[in-house]
């Protein structure tokens, strides 16, 4: 019998950079409350996504999903493209 895969995080987010043959980057946008005031700020982060088949470009909005280190900061790969972006970028 062998063992169940650990549950993997998943992440949707837009890309914003295309770096090199096989990475770009994805930035994900979310919402946060400040503890004290209660205000509501939209808050961003950068990951540096394996770009696995090439075919992501910049504008597309992708699910990531977290995977083994590839390289130094590395650690997400692409699942699918949800909806292509400007089709101009190469």
């Amino acid at each position: 019998m062998v063992p169940e895969r650990n549950k993997r995080k998943t992440k949707m987010g837009y890309v914003v950079n295309r770096s090199g043959k096989e990475t770009v980057a994805v930035k994900i946008e979310s919402l946060a409350r400040y503890p004290v005031y209660e205000k509501v700020y939209k808050a961003s982060k950068t990951y540096i996504v394996h770009n696995n088949e090439e075919k992501a470009l910049v504008g597309d909005k992708v699910k990531i999903m977290e995977c083994r280190p590839l390289s130094k900061r590395k650690n997400w790969r692409i699942v699918e493209i949800i909806k292509t972006g400007n089709t101009n970028n190469k």
